[in-house]
């Protein structure tokens, strides 16, 4: 975690001027965050998620939305 409180997981990830940023990369993809608060950013092979991290109730929600349920 740097002094903005952002955390990073995985490779080839860039944060600029960005503050309680959790972002994990599991692709080779780069993923760049300028500009952003409060916000969670996963990135995998299946997919991206981009969420404010208040809303973190919803992900089970969106999931079965996106397997069709």
């Amino acid at each position: 975690q740097d002094q903005e409180g952002n955390a990073v997981k995985g490779d080839n990830v860039h944060v600029l001027d960005s503050a309680q940023v959790y972002v994990r990369n599991d692709c080779d993809r780069p993923v760049a965050v300028i500009g952003m608060d409060n916000v969670v950013i996963v990135n995998t092979e299946h997919g991206v998620l981009v969420m404010r991290t208040d809303q973190s109730q919803k992900v089970k929600e969106i999931a079965n939305k996106l397997k069709g349920n």
